[in-house]
């Protein structure tokens, strides 16, 4: 295959993994933000624990819907000029994912009250550890390709 050929292809699957994957993980922040402002009138530290997550699983997923539909609209070549600011909050997201991943799978999670917060914000990340394959499709992208194949071009 043709360079030109592999960068169409890579192209295709991130649009597959964006409506696949990224489209209900957008969904389901969006009621998980939606629930978290209708139950955050009570006022409690947990909710207002739970309500940040969401949040901020939404704007990692805005970021990586950003970098997602700039790569199958321009290619390869437009990642280079987003931002490194833009690739912050989808990295954080996908370290809390992965981190959530590690505590639920390894058996040690702490279920003692002064724990129970900290569980729980890694609990609603580790819902988002999908999103982890496009975030590594396009990061293979910006940093694999480039290093080792400068020549191809979308």
């Amino acid at each position: 295959m043709s360079d030109r050929m592999l960068a169409r292809v890579s192209r295709i699957a991130v649009a597959i993994e964006s409506g696949v994957i990224l489209a209900p993980l957008t969904l389901l922040a969006v009621l998980g933000v939606f629930l978290a402002i209708m139950l955050g009138s009570f006022g409690s530290m947990e909710l207002l624990l739970f309500g940040t997550a969401p949040l901020m699983a939404l704007l990692a997923l805005f970021c990586c819907w950003y970098l997602a539909l700039r790569f199958v609209r321009f290619g390869r070549g437009a990642l280079d000029s987003v931002p490194a600011t833009l690739w912050i909050l989808p990295v954080l997201a996908g370290i809390a994912c992965l981190t959530g991943l590690s505590v639920r799978f390894s058996g040690s999670a702490h279920f003692d009250e002064e724990w129970a917060g900290i569980n729980l914000w890694l609990e609603i990340f580790v819902l988002g550890s999908p999103a982890l394959v496009p975030l590594l499709h396009l990061s293979a992208e910006k940093w694999l390709r480039t290093n080792y194949l400068p020549e191809s071009t979308p």
